[in-house]
């Protein structure tokens, strides 16, 4: 632990000005242009004529060589993605909300908007899942667990989430300007609770010889367990032919008292990176840095780390269509891995079969090394009925705080087994698997809510999962939802009996110029009582078992979505818990206070947030 340091005033640091002060100055002047396509071609752009004389329109601003993630998608491989449109289609407020979505994961929030978030893939908690930002990876360092809260959601142009049996890796990709217009976004909102969201972007064409990203966000909420999260981010490129530089500085900070009395936290990313391509092969050199500090009343805990690597990536279109991606990551901090080499392949030798490959292999400065391997194979569609499976062992080292270092390093070693089938046709989608994981011991997500949880014996689970999509007869209608039942021993953290999601999805553009889309979704979801660590924040009752558990309720929720996009403009609302359903949350949290004063404490009945997000062209 270091010394204690003298805490700064919240939210009024010269960083946060700053960061105002640009969103304030970046989007006053613009002016919206009624009629324009909200999403215009990046190769494309309006031409600009005068009296009898036509001009050329721009080209647009140059872009580094692509070197993202690559593979099919869809449940039977295990992989979401949500692009650009999707992203702005919707009024989500946090990446949870998008993960919450995915069969086989279980969020876990620390009371309402703005407060500690975690989501377990199939129970799988603590490291389950890796984030990795423009191939830079968000290492949490003071927790075991990145917490998906921090993230700019506005300022992604890409989500994919590849989830496994053994745990799950979310790419994300930030944006680039790829219009010759200056292009803006501004998105605003705010609910009951007193919850309030500020979020803007501002993408140039050319700034100081190359394309300028830049953003900021500001998420809190003033009551029940107040917060604020405020933060911003920079990407300058500069490209040539087919090969640039480019630099990205990310910054948030979190006030989190009505957690726990002085809880805040700073965490700083910055990277330079140089890619090319020769010869169809993508390669990119990197070098950045992650350093946090979170700070606990006097308590403070500052963590910091290098980060340099080494990614090719090469794709062959067509047939037989093929990919490969290759990683070599290096750091210096005692509780990552030291060095990891990561290898990603996938095929489709014949048009009805696609294999995929991933092996993760890192080794740390003191200690056996980690790996993770995962095999995966698609036979289909044949007559609409395809056949999958995939194998996975193995999973990243677990680094947790309060522990000497000669003994930080948690090593799960899960293993398990999806073997399944779906059928799509005539706009009909069904699908089935069945699911085994074994691994011991479990963790939680050591999070400010289970930060201090021990391990706890694992097992084996088993169980199934299933997906439908189905149409109603009216084209816009569709009915989807998905179900995950596992039978699970009393130990498991995080992992419920039964969890389903269902509800009827309606998406709509009525006009021919495509200046309406409507996007709607009501749904109910349902989690069975799951099992969490007893402790100091999340509250024990006296009836509570003395193994370190308590036993969470099941949770019910009837929960709306609605955007309206007119042209430029989208208007969104969030609804959760529609019918008001009392003490509908995923923790039992108690009060803070001083020894004898705690008690539990319930989340009100509906949550509600809407807003509009702007998109400006000049």
């Amino acid at each position: 632990m270091n010394a204690p340091v003298t805490r700064r005033p919240r939210l009024r640091s010269l960083r946060s000005g700053a960061f105002f002060f640009l969103a304030a100055a970046l989007t006053a002047p613009l002016q919206p242009l009624s009629g324009q396509d909200p999403v215009p071609p990046a190769d494309t752009t309006p031409a600009d004529t005068t009296a009898g004389q036509d001009t050329v329109p721009p080209p647009p601003p140059p872009r580094l060589p692509d070197l993202g993630p690559t593979g099919p998608t869809g449940w039977e491989v295990g992989v979401w993605e949500w692009t650009r449109r999707d992203l702005l289609m919707i009024g989500d407020v946090s990446l949870l909300d998008l993960l919450e979505r995915i069969p086989g994961v279980t969020p876990v929030r620390a009371g309402f908007v703005g407060q500690p978030e975690g989501a377990a893939i199939f129970g799988i908690a603590g490291g389950g899942i890796r984030y990795v930002m423009d191939g830079f990876a968000l290492d949490p360092l003071t927790t075991p667990t990145f917490d998906p809260s921090r993230l700019p959601l506005l300022a992604l142009a890409l989500v994919r989430v590849e989830r496994r049996v053994t745990g799950a890796v979310v790419t994300l990709e930030t944006l680039s300007p790829s219009d010759p217009r200056t292009h803006t976004v501004v998105e605003a909102a705010t609910g009951d609770l007193d919850v309030n969201l500020f979020r803007g972007i501002f993408l140039a064409p050319n700034i100081l010889g190359g394309p300028l990203a830049a953003g900021f966000e500001r998420v809190g909420a003033r009551s029940i367990r107040g917060s604020n999260l405020t933060g911003g981010w920079l990407k300058w490129t500069l490209v040539r032919d087919s090969a640039g530089v480019q630099l990205e500085y990310r910054q948030s900070e979190m006030d989190r008292s009505g957690v726990e009395e002085g809880f805040l936290g700073d965490r700083r990313d910055w990277a330079v990176r140089a890619r090319a391509r020769l010869l169809g092969v993508t390669t990119e050199g990197y070098a950045g840095a992650t350093t946090v500090e979170d700070r606990d009343g006097t308590l403070t805990l500052r963590e910091g780390t290098p980060q340099a690597g080494v990614r090719l990536g090469y794709d062959l279109r067509g047939w037989p269509a093929s990919g490969v991606r290759l990683a070599l990551r290096l750091r210096d901090h005692p509780r990552l891995p030291s060095t990891e080499a990561a290898v990603e392949l996938h095929a489709a030798p014949l048009p009805w079969i696609g294999l995929g490959l991933e092996t993760v292999q890192g080794w740390w400065k003191d200690g056996d090394p980690t790996r993770q391997h995962v095999a995966r194979l698609r036979v289909g569609p044949l007559l609409g009925v395809s056949l999958f499976s995939e194998l996975s062992r193995g999973g990243a080292g677990i680094a947790r705080i309060h522990e000497p270092v000669d003994s930080v390093v948690f090593e799960p070693s899960p293993a398990g087994e999806r073997l399944g089938a779906s059928f799509d046709a005539w706009g009909i989608h069904l699908g089935a698997a069945a699911v085994r994981l074994e691994a011991d011991p479990v963790s939680g997500f050591g999070l400010p809510f289970d930060v201090a949880a021990p391990r706890f014996a694992g097992g084996a689970v088993t169980g199934i999962e299933a997906i439908a999509s189905l149409p109603t007869g009216w084209h816009p209608l569709r009915l989807e939802g998905w179900y995950v039942r596992m039978d699970r021993p009393s130990t498991w953290l995080y992992l419920s009996d039964d969890h389903w999601r269902a509800g009827l999805v309606y998406r709509h553009s009525p006009l021919p110029s495509g200046n309406l889309d409507i996007h709607a979704r009501v749904e109910h979801v349902f989690r069975g009582r799951m099992t969490t660590p007893c402790t100091a924040l999340i509250g024990c009752d006296d009836d509570d078992p003395e193994d370190g558990l308590v036993s969470v309720g099941s949770y019910r929720a009837t929960n709306l979505a609605l955007t309206i996009r007119v042209v430029t403009v989208r208007a969104f609302l969030r609804w959760e818990n529609a019918f008001n359903r009392r003490f509908q949350q995923d923790l039992p949290f108690a009060y803070p206070g001083p020894p004898g004063t705690q008690g539990r404490f319930s989340l009100p009945g509906q949550h509600i947030v809407y807003g509009v997000k702007w998109e400006f062209w000049n």
